[in-house]
């Protein structure tokens, strides 16, 4: 019976100690940043939208691009250029 008593207290203690051990470990609270990580962070921020920009206007060109040369190759097999069906058979 004693034993058994003890445990108990001895889990209910460790239990209600575990929050405790676990806020010093993980804070919460945001962490002030340094003026220098402030400036860091805005750079790479930055240079990310550059990037993605770039990389959207890159990728309205090349469909722009590819529809140019569509349509060049349509209006040539419209005029019969590239059509080799229209050529008399020899």
């Amino acid at each position: 019976m004693k034993k058994h008593t003890l445990h108990t207290i001895l889990c209910t203690a460790l239990l209600s100690l575990a929050p405790v051990a676990l806020a010093q470990e993980f804070p919460t609270t945001p962490q002030p940043e340094t003026l220098q990580q402030a400036i860091q962070f805005q750079k790479k921020k930055d240079a990310a939208d550059a990037a993605q920009a770039r990389k959207e206007a890159g990728q309205s060109a090349g469909t722009s691009r590819s529809t140019t040369r569509a349509a060049k190759a349509k209006t040539a097999r419209k005029t019969g250029q590239a059509d080799k069906s229209k050529q008399p058979q020899q």
